[in-house]
């Protein structure tokens, strides 16, 4: 549903960029290479497992932290810096939030479940390019 919101976003973006050539501003730069990346990969409500996209870490990581600031439990510096890949399942990784004695805060419960959501959506569209 998210992302059929972004592929709709596209249209309306490109729209905003020809009718005001002279305020480019006005359009999230974020927002904007979000929806072409998704518009790149053709990102559907639906994809089975044969029909993965083939995508660069660097591109999946753009996609991942804008679904991270979208998130109803998104804090203030929370992102995925890195993405691995095990057994078809994609792995993000970032600031957890450890205490200086390196144990869990409540704030690491709220980062792995988002990492986790990520995993869980991003791995039925995607798998990590050689």
């Amino acid at each position: 549903m998210l992302l059929k919101k972004k592929t709709d976003l596209w249209g309306i973006s490109q729209n905003l960029c020809i009718q005001n050539r002279r305020y480019p501003f006005l359009i999230d730069p974020k927002t904007l290479i979000h929806t072409m990346l998704c518009q790149k990969y053709r990102i559907e409500k639906r994809v089975t497992v044969n029909e993965k996209k083939k995508i660069p870490a660097t591109d999946l990581l753009m996609i991942a932290n804008q679904l991270i600031q979208e998130h109803d439990q998104y804090m203030d510096g929370m992102r995925a810096d890195s993405v691995e890949e095990k057994d078809g399942v994609l792995i993000f990784k970032g600031n957890y939030f450890l205490n200086e004695s390196g144990l869990p805060t409540e704030k690491t419960t709220v980062v792995f479940n988002v990492f986790k959501y990520l995993a869980h959506h991003l791995s039925k569209e995607f798998t990590l390019q050689d």
